[in-house]
């Protein structure tokens, strides 16, 4: 298990990384290798973020076992200049039968930190995630010291752990974070931000993606089908990924949302 973190991955989507570029000498990067992996340890899943002028680097440490089987946890190391980093910390426990994973994104929602990430388990040396993988986030004040796992019940709250099903690799995004009444340039927010209730035309959509939002959500029953084709066709063209996200239709629209959902691009 020779699994290397290289900047190469991740430098092309770091969060805050325009403001980073100001501050740090690339030239004096020789290498874009920031851990390398050996036959105990594997460093895979980056997911990083600049804040208080420091990069703050997350990822899965999967580390093998003798039984042939392996553990998955979510660590962590800083740098401020991407050259030196500290030793990986890890913020989730070593039990097989959760294997947190694959950190997704981080997000500041009020005075949070917050960092979604996955359960892996294979507590009978399976070799991919049981049925029981799930979501959860974390929340942190200072991006090191973390709470404990909070499972998203992503299918609703009537809808029990053991019922959910199985779920892995995650990502968070913050949708209408202001007044509708509100036009306001969010460009310089470093994570992404969607569109709803206000992208009410197609022209409604393309002055958000113009203010800097990054996703829209569409409505196809309660926006009509006719406009959410527009306004996907308009966020294709400028490259902005669009998600389903209707909550007020019947069970026999259902199929309507799911085919409209079925023909859009993934989410990145």
């Amino acid at each position: 298990m020779k699994t290397i973190l290289a900047l190469a991955v991740f430098i092309s989507s770091l969060h805050g990384f325009v403001h980073a570029q100001n501050i740090i000498d690339f030239s004096k990067i020789r290498t874009p290798i920031i851990f390398r992996g050996d036959y105990k340890f594997a460093y895979r899943d980056p997911a990083v973020i600049y804040a208080n002028n420091t990069f703050y680097l997350y990822f899965t440490l999967c580390e093998n076992s003798s039984d042939r089987g392996y553990y998955s946890m979510i660590a962590y190391s800083k740098s401020t200049d991407l050259i030196f980093w500290t030793y990986p910390k890890a913020i989730s426990p070593r039990n097989r039968n959760l294997n947190y994973s694959s950190p997704g994104n981080i997000i500041k929602y009020n005075d949070d930190w917050v960092i979604c990430l996955q359960t892996y388990p294979t507590p009978m040396l399976e070799s991919f995630g049981n049925a029981n993988s799930r979501i959860f986030i974390m929340r942190s004040k200072n991006l090191e010291d973390w709470g404990e796992p909070e499972l998203l019940k992503v299918k609703g709250n009537n809808v029990s752990e053991s019922e959910m099903g199985r779920m892995i690799d995650q990502i968070a995004i913050i949708e209408e974070p202001f007044a509708e009444e509100l036009e306001i340039d969010v460009l310089d927010i470093p994570v992404r931000l969607a569109a709803d209730e206000s992208a009410h035309t197609v022209d409604d959509a393309i002055k958000h993606m113009e203010m800097g939002y990054k996703a829209i959500a569409l409505k196809a029953i309660a926006k009509t089908l006719s406009m959410t084709m527009k306004i996907a066709q308009a966020s294709y063209e400028r490259d902005v990924p669009c998600f389903c996200a209707d909550l007020t239709i019947n069970p026999i629209l259902v199929e309507w949302n799911k085919n409209v959902a079925a023909r859009l691009k993934s989410f990145p």
